[in-house]
């Protein structure tokens, strides 16, 4: 069966579920709590504070939230309890959650917002494929979000933009030198980002759930500097998110459909895609716990164990069809002000049985495995709170890779772009940003003033072995024994100052500045880049 209609198959029932449902329906949009709120916006850190200040562990890291999800953590923190800085933080929430439509009957609402941001992009090295600020950070310069409500259950968001291009960033001229790029505002048409809309879905639910379906960017996983399983480096996920929460336990399913070109101009037709569970418990308020699996399947046709979210996948042992991923991590606030967190990722492991039972050829496929620790504290300080992190991260030289590219950890893009004027792939890890054979050491400290300032620094040191998503896949006992970091190590060190002030309501500012080292630049012995990039970025929305 064809990955066309395996995405009917699974879409109808979603269908069938938002029309039934608001059959049901009649409230008001008034108590409509199913806005997901964007991981970009302020309301996760100010959430975060309140929890290190309450000494109560957040339930779920699977993000985005819905409003409803929001709700239900602020209804669990008494607010005479915290500190004046606290109480004002609590009240900020509240107030971002507020919304006043443009347009608006009992049981049906509209808003328009506009959102428009010039950045102004320096850097004295004359090499760009090392900015900092990639494209995975750079702002559109015009957004029209469109919201609406249709009784207390259902919320569509849909956002045309007008983005610049990524290969801009890197475009050479005809030369072969670097043309520079100094603003996020496109020149012309050909330099437009095509690929729109980033974020457009519908979510269906009540006070205790979710359903979410569309194009959004996803979160799972605890870490500042990134996520080990599930993270928002790539452009966008289309998908279907079931989730359900109550004040101690929380379950998502999620299925993410994943592009499958065998080359630029070769679709094989076979569906591809990741499909995640997860179970998250508080058993007490200052712990809690997650147990994560999920599996990319490829040229799989549609069964209902695939959909099964209760269902073990490693277990259906599919292994030439499939990449399975285990997943285990946990919050603890033993004391107000500081959170310490970690989490394990496994994606093969020989035991001692298999070894005894397979032998040689067991030994020679290599252990797959990443693991993060960290520890976040905050403390009020006069109107506003400091904050700060420390974290280490460490992936294995084969963690998310596979035989076949196609079960590796890998969400790719086929690009159409005027700027190359050519068709390109665009490949980015799933899960940990700088992906496999990686060991990381990052830090910040942060002072917040919840709607007017915040200016913070941090600084970050990445090992990098030769190993990457590219790597082709090996079963001997050389790439067995293989440490991280593998070969010849590129070393990066980023000190970062960054600040915002909120002038109005409506219109910011933002700055950033960079210094980076690397050395062994490219895995080249004895090579080196310098650079001190800054970033300027005034931001409006109405």
């Amino acid at each position: 069966m064809s990955k066309q209609k395996l995405n009917i198959i699974l879409i109808i029932p979603a269908i069938l579920l938002t029309i039934v449902y608001q059959g049901f329906s009649d409230n008001s949009f008034r108590n409509n709590y199913q806005r997901i709120i964007p991981l970009d916006s302020e309301i996760y850190s100010l959430i975060e504070f309140i929890s290190l200040e309450s000494k109560k562990s957040l339930l779920s890291d699977i993000k985005p939230w819905s409003e409803a999800e929001v709700l239900n953590v602020l209804s669990q923190t008494d607010e005479e309890d915290l500190s004046e800085a606290g109480k004002r933080i609590y009240q900020r929430i509240k107030k971002l959650l507020e919304k006043t439509p443009l347009y608006s009957e009992d049981n049906f609402a509209v808003d328009v917002s506009i959102e428009t941001a010039i950045e102004l992009y320096f850097h004295t090295a004359e090499d760009e494929s090392e900015w900092q600020y990639g494209y995975e950070q750079r702002l559109s310069v015009f957004a029209l979000p469109v919201e609406v409500w249709f009784n207390d259950s259902f919320y569509g968001y849909f956002e045309p933009e007008l983005r610049e291009s990524r290969f801009l960033i890197t475009a050479e001229d005809e030369s072969g030198n670097y043309t520079g790029n100094i603003s996020n505002i496109p020149g012309s048409v050909a330099e437009c980002a095509y690929h729109f809309p980033f974020r457009a879905f519908i979510s269906l639910g009540g006070s205790n759930w979710n359903f979410q379906a569309g194009r959004d960017q996803l979160e799972y996983g605890n870490g500042e500097s990134g996520k080990l399983l599930l993270s928002s480096y790539s452009d966008y996920y289309d998908f279907m998110k079931l989730k359900g929460f109550v004040d101690n336990i929380s379950f998502t399913w999620t299925y993410v459909n994943l592009e499958s070109w065998l080359t630029l101009n070769e679709d094989d037709g076979k569906q591809r895609a990741f499909v995640d569970h997860v179970f998250e418990i508080k058993p007490f308020d200052m712990l809690s716990l997650y147990v994560n699996e999920s599996i990319i399947l490829y040229g799989q046709n549609p069964e209902i164990q695939f959909v099964n979210p209760l269902l073990i996948y490693h277990n259906l042992f599919i292994r030439e069809n499939a990449n399975s991923l285990l997943t285990l991590g946990f919050d603890l606030n033993p004391v107000s002000g500081i959170k310490f967190y970690g989490e394990y990722a496994l994606d093969q492991f020989q035991t001692a049985l298999e070894q005894d039972l397979y032998g040689a050829g067991v030994t020679a496929t290599p252990n797959a495995y990443g693991y993060m620790l960290g520890v976040n504290a905050a403390v009020s300080g006069g109107e506003g709170y400091l904050s700060g992190n420390l974290e280490y991260v460490y992936t294995s030289p084969w963690l998310y890779i596979r035989e076949n590219e196609q079960i590796s950890f890998i969400w790719s893009q086929r690009e159409t772009t005027d700027v190359l004027k050519a068709r390109v792939f665009v490949k980015k890890p799933l899960g940990y940003l700088y992906g496999p054979d990686t060991i990381a050491f990052s830090g910040n400290i942060k002072y917040s003033l919840p709607g007017t300032f915040s200016a913070g620094l941090g600084i970050d040191y990445i090992i990098k072995g030769e190993n990457s998503l590219e790597t082709e896949y090996q079963e001997t006992k050389e790439a067995a024994l293989l440490k991280t970091p593998s070969g010849t190590a590129e070393n990066t060190l980023i000190f970062d100052i960054s600040g915002e002030y909120q002038f109005f309501t409506f219109f910011s500012v933002r700055a950033n500045i960079c210094f980076l080292n690397i050395s062994n630049w490219n895995h080249q012995s004895g090579t080196s880049f310098f650079d001190f990039q800054n970033v300027l970025s005034f931001i409006f929305r109405i």
